[in-house]
């Protein structure tokens, strides 16, 4: 890849690039629907920011919109373009990005945890790991859903360590 071709993505702009590739054409109004029901807060919490986005997305010159019609409206759907699947790409195989530390609401909140009581902790790991048993966000795919159990597994071996580490503190 020429460094022309070196356009930085933020997470939200690789994914919804992403989202045009493997789906496209695809509308703006589609795009935002996927963000909206995403099982994470992060994107759900995103979707109205999908609109401005993809206008940038097109002025880098990374997706092109074409007029179609949907049913009895005009609408503009979306595809990517050669420089877009070429940035897409160095964006998906960035390892610096990919280890970045990211949202993550648990760690989020495990820095403030030492304010809590020991009961307080043991209730919130009790309703953590309960809530992690009752997640499958990813309907039907029992790939992504057997990903995502093995990422929670991690997770609550994550706060299993924290406690752990508490008990010395305490």
């Amino acid at each position: 890849m020429s460094d022309s071709d070196r356009v930085p993505l933020t997470e939200m702009e690789g994914a919804a690039l992403g989202t045009v590739i493997r789906d496209g054409p695809i509308t703006s109004y589609a795009v935002k629907e996927l963000f909206r029901t995403s099982p994470s807060e992060f994107w759900s919490g995103s979707a109205g920011a999908i609109y401005p986005l993809m206008q940038r997305l097109e002025k880098k010159g990374l997706i092109q919109a074409q007029k179609s019609i949907t049913g009895r409206r005009k609408s503009k759907t979306y595809v990517s373009t050669p420089l877009g699947q070429r940035v897409f790409r160095q964006w998906l195989t960035d390892p610096e990005r990919a280890v970045a530390m990211g949202f993550d609401p648990l760690r989020t909140r495990l820095v403030f945890f030492n304010q809590l009581t020991p009961e307080e902790r043991n209730h919130f790991r009790t309703e953590f790991n309960a809530a992690l048993g009752n997640l499958q966000p990813f309907g039907g795919n029992t790939i992504l859903n057997a990903l995502h159990d093995h990422w929670n597994h991690a997770r609550s071996g994550v706060l299993d360590r924290y406690y752990s580490l508490l008990e010395h503190e305490d």
